[in-house]
Protein backbone atom coordinates (compact mmCIF):
# COMPACT_ATOMS: atom_id res chain seq x y z
CA UNK A 1 0.00 0.00 0.00
CA UNK A 2 1.30 3.41 -0.92
CA UNK A 3 0.89 6.73 0.88
CA UNK A 4 -1.88 7.83 -1.48
CA UNK A 5 -5.00 9.02 0.32
CA UNK A 6 -7.28 6.97 -1.92
CA UNK A 7 -5.54 3.84 -0.57
CA UNK A 8 -4.73 4.73 3.03
CA UNK A 9 -8.03 6.32 4.07
CA UNK A 10 -10.26 3.41 3.01
CA UNK A 11 -7.91 0.91 4.62
CA UNK A 12 -7.75 2.91 7.86
CA UNK A 13 -11.56 2.91 7.91
CA UNK A 14 -11.55 -0.83 7.26
CA UNK A 15 -9.24 -1.47 10.22
CA UNK A 16 -11.44 0.66 12.44
CA UNK A 17 -14.70 -0.99 11.37
CA UNK A 18 -13.24 -4.51 11.45
CA UNK A 19 -11.51 -4.46 14.86
CA UNK A 20 -13.08 -1.63 16.92
CA UNK A 21 -13.63 -1.24 19.80
CA UNK A 22 -10.39 -3.17 20.47
CA UNK A 23 -7.85 -0.34 20.18
CA UNK A 24 -4.83 -2.63 20.26
CA UNK A 25 -6.26 -4.86 17.51
CA UNK A 26 -7.11 -1.86 15.32
CA UNK A 27 -3.60 -0.40 15.47
CA UNK A 28 -1.74 -3.72 15.41
CA UNK A 29 -3.59 -5.01 12.36
CA UNK A 30 -3.10 -1.70 10.56
CA UNK A 31 0.65 -2.07 11.10
CA UNK A 32 0.75 -5.75 10.14
CA UNK A 33 -0.76 -4.97 6.74
CA UNK A 34 2.49 -3.32 5.64
CA UNK A 35 2.91 -0.36 3.36
CA UNK A 36 2.38 3.10 4.83
CA UNK A 37 1.84 1.67 8.30
CA UNK A 38 2.43 4.81 10.34
CA UNK A 39 -0.24 6.75 8.47
CA UNK A 40 -2.83 3.97 8.48
CA UNK A 41 -2.22 3.13 12.15
CA UNK A 42 -2.47 6.80 13.13
CA UNK A 43 -5.74 7.30 11.26
CA UNK A 44 -7.41 4.08 12.41
CA UNK A 45 -6.10 4.59 15.95
CA UNK A 46 -7.49 8.13 16.02
CA UNK A 47 -10.91 6.86 14.98
CA UNK A 48 -10.86 4.11 17.58
CA UNK A 49 -9.53 6.44 20.26
CA UNK A 50 -12.40 8.84 19.61
CA UNK A 51 -14.80 5.93 20.05
CA UNK A 52 -13.38 4.27 23.16
CA UNK A 53 -11.28 6.91 24.94
CA UNK A 54 -7.82 6.97 26.44
CA UNK A 55 -8.36 4.10 28.86
CA UNK A 56 -8.70 1.65 25.94
CA UNK A 57 -5.10 2.29 24.91
CA UNK A 58 -2.94 -0.40 26.52
CA UNK A 59 -1.23 0.91 29.65
CA UNK A 60 2.15 -0.35 28.44
CA UNK A 61 1.75 1.77 25.28
CA UNK A 62 0.76 4.87 27.26
CA UNK A 63 3.72 4.40 29.61
CA UNK A 64 6.20 4.58 26.69
CA UNK A 65 4.57 7.55 24.99
CA UNK A 66 6.98 10.43 24.54
CA UNK A 67 5.54 13.58 26.11
CA UNK A 68 2.74 11.60 27.80
CA UNK A 69 1.93 14.39 30.28
CA UNK A 70 1.52 16.93 27.50
CA UNK A 71 -0.69 14.56 25.53
CA UNK A 72 -2.90 13.99 28.58
CA UNK A 73 -3.17 17.74 29.15
CA UNK A 74 -4.17 18.31 25.53
CA UNK A 75 -6.73 15.50 25.62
Amino acid sequence: MSALAEETVPFARHCFVRWAPDFEAVVTNAILAGGDTDTVAAMSGALCGALVGEDAIPASWRARLEGAERVRDLA
